[in-house]
């Protein structure tokens, strides 16, 4: 019973929007042209573009990077104890 009122919630809240859609008016009809007309400049269609008159190139320098591994202080302390204990 409650996945069946589950499902009829989730039903009712997604059919919510088409209600609050508003009615057409009347005499607000949308009329389009039979013919469409585009104009373009012969440097649109030549393909000729503005740019500017230097070249400016940003370049980061390489700069080396910190190791991330670090040899512990005491690992040759550890490393002689662990071998005493064998």
């Amino acid at each position: 019973m409650p996945i069946r009122l589950a499902v009829v919630t989730c039903a009712t809240l997604l059919a919510l929007p088409a209600l609050a859609q508003p009615e057409a008016t009347p005499g607000a009809e949308v009329t389009y042209k039979k013919v469409t007309e585009y104009h373009f400049t012969p440097e649109e269609i030549g393909g000729r573009t503005q740019r500017p008159d230097g070249v400016t190139e940003a370049v980061r320098l390489a700069q080396p990077a910190d190791s991330l591994i670090r040899v512990r202080a005491d690992f040759r302390d550890r490393l002689a104890q662990s071998a005493e204990d064998i």
